[in-house]
């Protein structure tokens, strides 16, 4: 009879004290991740009416341009080139002019096309990719916060491995896109399977074995 009595109170204390607790949890901290931002810096290269050949005046504007911007690995060089032309143009010819004046200087450029039209100028982009670790990193706050047990992890958790992510990426483009595949040597990706046919595939051998490996 006494254990009777004693459930249903054990129940509701268990039930009360679940509900205290839910009230004080604070909400899960998101674990740090890398920062991936995308920036386009654009520059008009004027001409005249009807020309497409770039003055030297503006060839110099340009080339101040990407100094300033200070060109690094993973930028993508654009010039404008309407979806409308087809190359042969004036807008496909002023195209032409100034991604073979950056070939010169080893810079590899590719078309890109804008929403609104340029007019009597056109458009040079430069887009750029950078990985930072997240804004709030390291973040440390006051030593009273870690006195809550509630299972839950530390703030700047997260914040090393992002920093480090972004340190350690020499092409922060790749954090956004996989690079082309090469071309593959068909011979010798064929040797091994050519070895195989004929029956010449090396047999396995195993690694030399030392008692020290038990």
């Amino acid at each position: 009879m006494l254990r009777k009595t004693f459930s249903p109170l054990l129940a509701a204390a268990a039930v009360a004290a679940l509900v205290a607790c839910s009230e004080v949890l604070p909400e899960p901290r998101m674990t740090k991740e890398p920062q991936i931002t995308q920036v386009t810096s654009l520059h008009a290269v004027r001409f005249a009416p009807e020309g497409f050949q770039v003055s030297p005046a503006e060839w110099d504007r340009l080339v101040d341009f990407l100094l300033d911007l200070r060109l690094r690995e993973g930028d993508r060089i654009m010039v404008e080139l309407p979806m409308t032309s087809d190359g042969r143009d004036l807008a496909g010819r002023r195209a032409l002019a100034v991604m073979q004046l950056l070939a010169r200087q080893g810079i590899v450029a590719e078309p890109f096309a804008l929403t609104e039209p340029g007019g009597q100028v056109l458009r040079v982009g430069v887009e750029r990719v950078a990985v930072n670790a997240s804004a709030d990193c390291p973040d440390w706050p006051e030593a009273r916060d870690f006195g809550a047990f509630v299972n839950d992890a530390l703030p700047n958790f997260g914040c090393a491995s992002a920093n480090n992510f972004a340190v350690m990426l020499a092409n922060p483009r790749d954090a956004v896109e996989g690079r082309a595949l090469s071309r593959a040597d068909v011979e010798r990706v064929t040797l091994g399977l050519r070895a195989y046919r004929v029956g010449k595939n090396l047999p396995f051998e195993p690694l030399p074995y030392s008692e020290g490996d038990e």
